[in-house]
């Protein structure tokens, strides 16, 4: 491989250069992993599934739908999205790598896949799939509530609740009041990051029965 090749790290943006092989390597600059092999194994699943000719099945359509928005929101003039969210949420290319990223993703990357589709600007597959994105979050908040590790799953909760505000759901209703009453101190309280999104989150589900 040319010795001309840079690869740009996902977390801080800086350029270093690359042999070409396709291993992930540590940024010079903020010493983070580049994930290199994720990064390409995604991209050619979505160009390869994208390029599909003939469109028989609506896997085919998301992968177009999706790198469709990838191109203008993530990686065009637009810019809405961080590049980096995309990456670190593991280069989703589908609506069931998007649903099990919900169930099961912690820390930063499911901090990067909830900016990810809570993006004000949503393609139509994602809003498409409201009913499977809800009730995923509304599984894991289940398993939270259940959990005797509460404390450490508060900005978890939170994000999820972000979620469940921008795709409401009936159901999610009596899940979200049992987390008010559950931790009335932090999710209870209105006046916290975390209260503000349980009560956004609420008032989106409430009002879903209306639409």
């Amino acid at each position: 491989m040319s010795d001309n090749l840079i690869v740009a790290c996902p977390n801080c943006y800086r350029a270093q250069a690359w042999n070409g092989t396709l291993a992930d390597i540590r940024c010079r600059r903020c010493s983070k992993n580049i994930p290199i092999t994720t990064m390409a194994s995604s991209l050619v699943h979505l160009f390869s599934a994208a390029a599909f000719d003939g469109h028989d099945n609506i896997e085919d359509e998301d992968a177009d739908n999706l790198l469709q928005w990838l191109t203008h929101w993530l990686w065009g003039d637009a810019l809405r999205v961080g590049r980096h969210d995309w990456v670190y949420a593991g280069c989703p290319t589908s609506i069931d790598a998007i649903v099990d990223g919900i169930q099961k993703m912690d820390g930063a990357t499911f901090d990067a896949l909830r900016r990810l589709i809570t993006i004000q600007k949503k393609p139509d597959f994602l809003i498409n799939a409201i009913d499977k994105i809800s009730s995923a979050a509304i599984s894991r908040l289940s398993d939270i509530l259940t959990s005797s590790a509460d404390a450490a799953y508060s900005v978890l909760r939170e994000g999820l609740y972000y979620i469940l505000s921008s795709y409401p759901s009936l159901e999610a209703v009596k899940t979200l009041e049992a987390c008010t009453h559950k931790w009335p101190e932090m999710d209870g309280d209105p006046t916290r990051p975390v209260g503000m999104a349980l009560a956004d989150a609420l008032s989106s589900c409430r009002k879903s029965q209306q639409a």
